[in-house]
């Protein structure tokens, strides 16, 4: 039998496709990543140019498919799209999903015999108060979490829920897992939130700092990832919070989402040299701040080496390692090489260290397997 890390583990590394099928939504988040590209480009994407999107995501090896939006639920062929998916071969459908539409029985009898394998619910309060001012529906939790127990109560479906973690809600991250828990979820996806979309506009009200304060409250929901039951994921949360629970550490591997994601605007600025149009002015809250500013070294001075290992480590026989854009090499090539050789974290202790200001730290791979602990920080002066 798997153990939990192994179970974990394997489901980091499965090939996904992530299909967005749809720019329409049901809610008003006020953290909605996406919220630009929606309000510019509204609409459900055709059936033709999604079934095109199926065979890439086959082709690229992917088993499972994730459909989201918007709302991918209030798409006119969503059905259609999930019997297609699994016509063509997906071994499971997923969703993420505000949740609404499976309030209604009927809806959610149709998604299972389509052959929908998993809802994941998008839901980040306890109580109505706190998760409608966050989607700006009223009514919008007494109805999704009718959706939630539909969905458990169907027996037919693996459930779970994501939380976007924000100034909202960051005291309370506890009490709403064990909210949800009643309702038999034991798997939950903790989500930092982005600069980008709605939150960006909504800033002084979503971000909030990561500190001694928040940390307290963020413990308390982490340490429920310890009970035997419970799986705990983190998406985009910094991992110097998470010392003391490097098993949380996400996957190094989900970088390649994140690229993914903004994959025209990185192929632009190795194409053109054109950065980001939030360069400098978002990167203290961006979660790929170190992997923008290496690959900006990199096209400035044509190639780039592996780090060395922090001073407080012995020192390793690794040989150094470099990487340039030659002819086949993408900016995937080049995530590979920077998961390996520049991915590197530190300890939220390594801010007293000698060598602050011109160490990164250890590898992610080493911190997830060793811990923060092997680092020691050097005191000044002694």
């Amino acid at each position: 039998m798997k153990t939990k890390k192994q179970t974990k583990e394997a489901a980091a590394t499965e090939k996904r496709f992530h299909l967005i099928i749809t720019n329409n939504c049901n809610n008003n988040c006020v953290f909605c990543l996406a919220a630009e590209e929606m309000r510019q480009r509204p609409g459900h994407r055709p059936f033709a140019e999604i079934e095109k999107e199926l065979v890439k995501g086959l082709e690229e090896g992917a088993s499972r498919l994730i459909l989201s939006g918007g709302e991918a639920s209030i798409h006119p062929d969503f059905l259609r799209i999930i019997r297609k998916a699994k016509e063509m071969g997906y071994a499971k459908v997923q969703t993420i999903s505000n949740g609404r539409m499976y309030a209604y029985e009927r809806f959610l009898e149709k998604v299972i015999e389509a052959g929908l394998d998993e809802i994941t619910f998008s839901l980040h309060g306890d109580s109505a108060r706190l998760h409608d001012a966050q989607v700006g529906v009223p009514g919008a939790f007494y109805q999704a979490v009718r959706g939630l127990k539909n969905a458990v109560g169907s027996g037919r479906l693996i459930v779970n829920v994501d939380i976007v973690i924000n100034k909202k809600n960051y005291g309370r991250i506890d009490k709403i897992i064990n909210f949800f828990k009643r309702f038999n979820i034991y798997e939950f996806d903790l989500l930092q939130f982005v600069p980008f979309g709605n939150a960006w506009k909504n800033r002084k009200e979503i971000f909030y700092d990561l500190d001694s304060h928040s940390l307290k409250h963020l413990e308390r929901a982490f340490k429920i990832s310890r009970q035997p039951e419970m799986f705990i994921w983190t998406n985009r949360l910094p991992a110097p919070y998470l010392e003391g629970f490097e098993e949380l550490i996400q996957h190094p591997i989900k970088l390649k989402d994140e690229i993914t994601g903004r994959l025209e605007e990185f192929e632009e600025w190795i194409k053109s040299g054109k950065r980001f149009g939030c360069w400098q002015e978002r990167c203290e809250w961006c979660f790929i701040k170190d992997f923008c500013r290496d690959l900006d070294l990199l096209l400035s001075e044509k190639k780039i080496a592996s780090l060395p290992g922090p001073a407080c480590l012995p020192a390793g026989q690794k040989k150094e390692k470099t990487f340039s854009f030659r002819e086949g090499a993408d900016i995937f090539a080049f995530a590979d090489f920077y998961i390996e050789n520049r991915y590197f974290v530190k300890s939220l202790r390594c801010r007293d260290c000698e060598y602050a200001g011109s160490c990164r730290g250890a590898s992610i791979n080493l911190i997830k397997e060793k811990g923060f602990k092997i680092l020691k920080p050097i005191k000044k002066n002694g």
